[in-house]
């Protein structure tokens, strides 16, 4: 049995799930920069997102996204209450 081996995979499975939460929840590049390298890329398929070439401005992208949602919600919660 290989113990390190599943250590390190613990560790990196860990960490992943830390970034990707800090990233999808809106934490902006101050909350996902421990987990990347500073020049690290970002890509993906979506036409939104063409100009988005770092994973620090998608990073402080998903957290103005987020911002956005916020605020969203609570006009709506707002607006049922009115």
């Amino acid at each position: 049995m290989d113990l390190m081996g599943e250590q390190m995979t613990t560790d990196i499975s860990s960490a992943a799930r830390e970034f990707f939460e800090a990233c999808e929840t809106g934490k902006g590049w101050a909350g996902c920069k421990d987990y990347c390298h500073d020049d690290a890329t970002f890509s993906c398929q979506s036409d939104a997102l063409a100009e988005i070439t770092t994973v620090a401005a998608y990073a402080d992208w998903m957290q103005g996204l987020m911002g956005l949602e916020h605020v969203g919600n609570n006009q709506i919660q707002d607006s049922l209450l009115s």
